[in-house]
């Protein structure tokens, strides 16, 4: 009875991260092709040139696509083999789009696709665990914090505000934005982008050796989830309300204007 018992758990726990996987694979192919179907291939030479020379900033040799989207409310980077990034269709000065082609090239540079993926694979493996989606929350704080320090790294400290004033227009529109399938892209709310902010303003730069170990440890936590957990009940997620991001929104703003946190 014990090994019936065992066999039924396995079995389980095997089709639950089969669905898992099977679901998460399906719901990302489906949203790019949907980003794809209504993007725009941008010819603009002066917005090519911009790319071009953040590419250059952070030493990438390869090509990275440019499109729009009306559909989309913020800049995205998608794809492994043939990276993409794409903007939405508002009007933006050259100096936000250096900051937004410097973050997403960031994400390219430090292959935090991969580490996301990595992370979906945990997840589904330990779907059981509530601690596993605490590590999920993690590492994708940890990788936005990296790509805004990667850019802020490259900049004078004027910037710093004006790279902060970029971040807060995008969570401007986020809030006004409804979609179907906004829930499915790597959006983020108020409370998190207060946090960037925050450590925007406390960045000071890092060595390589640090940046290294801080890496090496995030990969073997990932691999030491994937490889052990213990049964558990899976953690339940609610949606934030709008509100409440358009309330932290103000708060960052009074923050700004009152509390002067770029001098």
């Amino acid at each position: 009875m014990p090994f019936q018992i065992d066999v039924c758990l396995f079995l389980i726990w095997l089709a639950l991260a089969l669905v898992l996987f099977v679901r998460k694979i399906t719901v990302y192919q489906g949203f790019i092709q949907y980003i794809k179907a209504g993007s725009n291939e941008i010819s603009d030479i002066k917005i090519l040139n911009l790319l071009s020379d953040c590419e250059e900033k952070l030493n990438i040799s390869t090509r990275v696509e440019l499109s729009c989207n009306p559909l989309i409310a913020f800049p995205m980077l998608i794809g492994f083999v043939r990276p993409r990034i794409v903007l939405p269709a508002r009007e933006l000065e050259d100096k936000a789009l250096s900051y937004i082609f410097l973050h997403e090239l960031a994400h390219y540079k430090q292959k935090d696709m991969f580490y996301k993926w990595l992370i979906q694979i945990v997840v589904c493996v330990h779907w059981f665990n509530p601690l596993v989606y605490l590590l999920e929350k993690e590492v994708n704080r940890s990788c936005e914090l990296s790509c805004d320090e990667k850019v802020i790294s490259i900049c004078d400290e004027r910037a710093k505000r004006e790279y902060g004033d970029t971040l807060i227009s995008f969570l401007k529109s986020n809030n006004l934005y409804k979609s179907s399938f906004a829930s499915v892209t790597l959006s983020e709310g108020a409370e998190q982008l207060k946090e960037r902010l925050g450590a925007i303003m406390k960045f000071r730069k890092q060595s390589k050796a640090m940046i290294a170990v801080t890496g090496i440890f995030t990969v073997a936590v990932c691999v030491c989830f994937f490889v052990t957990g213990a049964y558990a009940s899976p953690s339940v997620t609610h949606d934030r309300k709008t509100w409440k991001d358009s309330e932290i929104l103000n708060e960052i703003v009074t923050d700004l204007r009152v509390k002067s946190l770029y001098h």
